[in-house]
């Protein structure tokens, strides 16, 4: 809880990246997203008939809950892809993490988006998100829409500040001030933000005159709460320049990043399910049943209809709070188990089905067993019992004469 209540009161959260981003943070047990996205690992992918295979399944956390996953990359040159020849010189890392999902699974909803502005500072890049912002209507609208779809967003940033000759103080300064920023601007929800904005550290440069500054600015982002750094930079990855990835150099940082997004153990994911706690395990985290669908926070299922509150909302589409949703008098709950449609009053209710089968075929049924015990005229039953499937058999006839009344 003290995490999130730090990460409500400082509008910030930085963390550091495997050369981009690492986080580093307790995972709290019985935790779950809203809804999960699919994913299916390389094994399961490319041999999905063999039976051999162990495959595993896992799920990635969608932070804003809009059944997809998207993270965009905001910064300079790195995040545009300079050096990239491979790929005309832009790209980078981000096009190799889309490519790489895009290889594993067709259909799987996860996106990487970059904004990335060759030669920008931090004070620079945060002008531009504000004209972003402004012109969100106008030639900005593309922008816009990455940053306010995404569930996660990263600054990589600030090694052209050495140019300004500022401490590098000022230069996180301004990144936090344009992470702030982007926390006024885009989506919340009951006062909860939709996106988790961090800032990675740098990689290493291999000019030797700008090597002490790039290395204290990553001392100060490391310094930071909730931060970690494991893994160096190889700078024999770099192109001529000294500063930009080579085209091996990107594959090996989004190699990086990949490792921890599917992590959920020690990577990015650990950190979003401290903040989507869900009480009853639904499946649905708690931001979303009480100031979106207005469903029990405590309660798996709220109508008691026999569905969970997520089964309803995103597998069946009926409603949550209401246990007959189409109101034809039988429960969503009961409609599901019996193959009925829940959202359709017409749809027949049918306990048992004898399609094209007759029914008791040559069988009497038991309302039409004739009986004689309302019969006055005997004291004694019959010893020829009637048949009932023969509608010609005469009445038995008494085998001794009642006595008369005098």
């Amino acid at each position: 809880m003290h995490v999130l209540k730090a990460f409500l009161k400082h509008k910030c959260f930085f963390v550091s990246l495997v050369s981009f981003l690492i986080l580093e943070g307790s995972v709290a047990n019985k935790l779950y997203a809203c809804p999960q996205v699919p994913f299916k690992n390389k094994k399961e992918i490319i041999n999905p008939a063999s039976q051999k295979a162990k495959t595993t399944k896992k799920k990635f956390i969608d932070y804003n809950c809009d059944q997809k996953l998207e993270i965009t990359f905001v910064g300079d040159s790195i995040v545009y892809g300079r050096g990239d020849f491979d790929n005309g010189n832009k790209g980078g890392y981000v096009i190799r993490l889309q490519d790489k999902f895009k290889k594993y699974n067709k259909k799987l909803h996860v996106r990487f988006n970059s904004i990335g502005y060759p030669g920008v500072t931090s004070s620079g890049l945060r002008a531009k998100l504000m004209k972003i912002y402004k012109q969100r209507r106008g030639p900005t609208k593309a922008a816009f829409n990455k940053l306010a779809m995404s569930d996660i967003i990263i600054f990589d940033v600030g090694r052209n500040d050495y140019w300004d000759h500022n401490p590098v103080e000022y230069t996180v300064n301004n990144i936090r001030r344009s992470i702030e920023y982007l926390y006024s601007i885009l989506p919340h929800l009951n006062g909860s933000p939709l996106v988790i904005i961090s800032s990675s550290v740098l990689i290493p440069v291999g000019r030797e005159y700008q090597v002490p500054f790039v290395t204290e600015l990553n001392k100060k982002l490391r310094g930071l709460k909730y931060t970690r750094f494991s893994h160096k930079f190889d700078v024999n990855l770099l192109t001529g320049d000294r500063l930009h990835p080579s085209s091996k150099g990107y594959t090996v940082l989004a190699n990086s990043f990949y490792s921890q997004l599917i992590n959920k153990k020690t990577g990015i994911q650990s950190i979003m399910k401290t903040q989507r706690p869900d009480s009853d395990q639904d499946g649905i985290p708690d931001l979303f049943e009480i100031s979106r669908y207005g469903t029990n926070h405590k309660r798996k299922d709220t109508d008691r209809d026999e569905l969970t509150d997520f089964d309803e909302l995103y597998i069946h589409e009926t409603a949550p709070d209401y246990f007959d949703t189409d109101g034809d008098g039988y429960s969503d709950g009961e409609e599901v188990q019996n193959g009925t449609d829940p959202l359709d009053s017409n749809s027949p209710y049918v306990t048992a089905t004898f399609t094209n089968t007759p029914i008791f075929t040559n069988t009497p049924t038991a309302t039409r067993t004739p009986t004689f015990t309302s019969t006055p005229t005997f004291t004694s039953t019959p010893t020829s019992t009637p048949t009932p499937t023969s509608t010609n058999t005469p009445t038995p006839t008494p085998t001794h004469t009642p006595t008369e009344i005098p």
